[in-house]
């Protein structure tokens, strides 16, 4: 049987099948004699980027044969994208795995379109992609509105900082395993680092993040489907402004409020 490259980033972003359904999709197979849908591959690493499950079945069944196809993508976020808008087209999935899949797309399609924007082609000319940005494509086409994919591309980076302290949460969340509240994910992304340990072990023991260690939100400005004019610039200039004014004088209540803790920062102050 023809040996494929499994990536273990690209597996991680397939939500598991339950055993039921493993168990049914292997008996089908099985059934049928030959696996009907082929395995996709990247073309440049040969790498699977769709068919995970049915690979594993092959090889549990070497004599049920088996076709690919390969895909070309520009880079590893290319694919990675790819992944992610197709799954949210298929199977049943959870609120989590949605939030996951809109979240690592949204992120991918922010460095392919940093990366478009710098190479060049041999003649020196700026290379771009000319596509929509992810959020966009997923409300357009997954009916999945443009403000859930900013907010899912904060969680999964809020996720990866608790996976990097904590291997192995983001498949024990993404498989149902551990349950966590978002808004909790989503807040290590702006927290001090100095709370982060704390809170990035509470979420990898399914705990919830004490509220005073959560920072203000980030702030987000409505986006736009027009062109700008002056009173629109002006508007929501404003609107950041007093956004970031207010999260600096959350900031700096909080820090006075630890430096009052102790008797050397009570005579400070």
């Amino acid at each position: 049987m023809r040996e494929l490259k499994i990536n273990p980033e690209f597996q991680s972003l397939i939500p598991p099948l339950t055993e039921e359904e493993f168990h049914q999709l292997e008996m089908n197979i099985v059934s049928d004699g030959i696996i009907r849908d082929p395995i996709v591959l990247w073309s440049a690493t040969q790498e699977i980027i769709d068919g995970h499950n049915r690979y594993k079945i092959a090889q549990a069944h070497p004599e049920i044969p088996f076709a690919t196809i390969c895909m070309d993508f520009y880079c590893k976020e290319e694919a990675v994208e790819w992944i992610c808008l197709n799954q949210l087209g298929r199977r049943n999935i959870t609120d989590i795995q949605k939030t996951i899949l809109v979240g690592k797309a949204h992120e991918a399609r922010k460095v392919i379109g940093w990366q478009a924007e710098r190479e060049r082609d041999e003649h020196g000319h700026y290379i771009s992609s000319g596509k929509q940005r992810t959020r966009e494509i997923i409300a357009e086409e997954k009916g999945v509105n443009q403000e859930f994919a900013k907010k899912a591309g904060r969680f999964v980076r809020g996720l990866d900082e608790v996976e990097a302290a904590y291997p192995g949460t983001f498949q024990k969340i993404n498989n149902g395993e551990l349950e966590v509240t978002k808004k909790d994910v989503m807040a290590i992304t702006s927290m001090p680092e100095e709370k982060k340990p704390e809170a990035l072990k509470a979420i990898a023991e399914g705990k919830r993040i004490p509220k005073d260690y959560i920072n203000t939100p980030i702030a987000t400005i409505p986006e736009h489907t027009s062109e700008y004019d002056i009173d629109d610039f002006r508007s929501e200039l404003s609107k950041k402004v007093i956004a970031l004014d207010k999260g600096l004088e959350l900031t700096v209540i909080l820090v006075h409020k630890e430096i009052a803790e102790t008797e050397e920062g009570k005579e400070a102050l």
